[in-house]
């Protein structure tokens, strides 16, 4: 919503390319729509359709990686660190944001909330496995 909605449709006069500005224009997503809005549109709208709106546990189960360890994206810079040091990868736990938004989270119990959780009940199902899985994870409402 932030990138698409915010940032590149509703700024059309801005001169940088876009991956998937008419992908959502084309699915009838357009400038100036509430986030309420945005979030009732999802429901009429395949989520396939789209890479940044497809949920994470249709990606891994069409990629043959079957189930694993899953996510949230808008929590990565305090995730990353937990996965890299509970897996003892030989890799970096720094995190660089190129796109990041600023805005406020919603509530648990806001109209939005709840229609983003019942469209990626999946995905919540697998944030909270890998919670478990990282007990030191904090889980909140996706904001993205």
């Amino acid at each position: 919503y932030q990138h698409f909605i915010i940032r590149t449709l509703s700024n059309e006069l801005t001169s940088i390319p876009s991956l998937g500005r008419k992908q959502f224009t084309e699915m009838g997503f357009v400038a100036g729509m509430t986030f309420l809005e945005f979030c009732q549109h999802l429901k009429t709208v395949d989520l396939n359709y789209d890479p940044h709106l497809k949920p994470q546990y249709n990606s891994f189960v069409s990629h043959g990686s079957g189930l694993g360890l899953m996510l949230q994206l808008e929590h990565i810079e305090q995730l990353w660190p937990e996965v890299v040091l509970g897996l003892d990868l030989p890799c970096t736990t720094d995190v660089v944001r190129f796109n990041e938004a600023d805005y406020d989270p919603w509530p648990d119990d806001s109209p939005e909330a709840g229609i983003i959780e019942k469209l990626y009940a999946a995905d919540y199902k697998m944030w909270n496995e890998a919670r478990e899985a990282f007990p030191t994870v904090h889980h909140e409402a996706p904001q993205g």
